[in-house]
């Protein structure tokens, strides 16, 4: 399984234009990310 860090998937969100970044809607990123990775 791949691992994916919280920091820089925020940063990637905000680079692309989000003013605001949740937790939650970084940990769904992540979630999607890892389940595509497999």
């Amino acid at each position: 399984m791949a691992a994916f860090a919280w920091s820089p998937l925020r940063a990637l969100m905000k680079k692309a234009g989000a003013e605001i970044v949740s937790r939650a809607a970084v940990d769904k990123l992540m979630d999607y990310l890892e389940e595509y990775a497999k």
